[in-house]
């Protein structure tokens, strides 16, 4: 009798675990497609935060990186303005965040200058690494040459956040791959 009852409760646990994954896929499924629409609208939003005033973007297919590494570029898109490129635009993801993952945007006009930052997604820590997403920092990105930028020092000082100093080498990190990339492979190019 009492293994008859360990069997029977053994299948009741089956069968509700399996009825819990069966809900889990169906709801993964119905919202896969809304969640990837709202962070192909998160992304285009970043992108035309840094881009300025634009007319279009055009993605630049062909993108010289290695595919591993804690610092990958994702994305590469050329700002358009009156028919013209007036800048480069790169999707930049980190692994080096302090809770994950953290996707940038950065912005490089064909001028040399940055014309800034956006913080696409990041879990970092609210009210310490989050702060990544202030305009006082990421206004520290703005309008510069367009040089590696490094933590109160160099050419292009960036004021670290207090207490997530982390979280501030990786949106440099994340910069500091596209800023290499654009000399590397687009200045040389206009």
């Amino acid at each position: 009798m009492k293994q008859n009852r360990i069997i029977l409760n053994a299948l009741i646990l089956f069968a509700i675990t399996i009825i819990a994954g069966g809900l889990l896929g169906f709801v993964y499924e119905v919202t896969k497609e809304p969640i990837a629409h709202q962070l192909a609208l998160a992304e285009f939003a970043a992108l035309e935060e840094v881009a300025g005033d634009v007319d279009t973007f055009e993605e630049i297919e062909e993108i010289f990186e290695d595919e591993e590494g804690p610092v990958l570029i994702q994305q590469i898109t050329q700002s358009i303005k009156d028919g013209e490129v007036i800048g480069y635009n790169f999707v930049v993801t980190t692994s080096r965040a302090y809770d994950g993952t953290m996707t940038v945007a950065v912005g490089i006009g064909i001028d040399g200058m940055t014309n800034g930052i956006s913080i696409i997604n990041h879990t970092e820590t609210p009210g310490l690494g989050s702060r990544i997403t202030d305009e006082d920092f990421k206004n520290q990105f703005k309008d510069r040459e367009a040089l590696e930028f490094a933590i109160d020092s160099g050419d292009n000082p960036v004021d670290s956040i207090s207490s997530a100093t982390v979280s501030t080498n990786a949106v440099i990190g994340a910069v500091n791959r596209a800023v290499d990339y654009y000399h590397e492979h687009l200045k040389e190019a206009q």
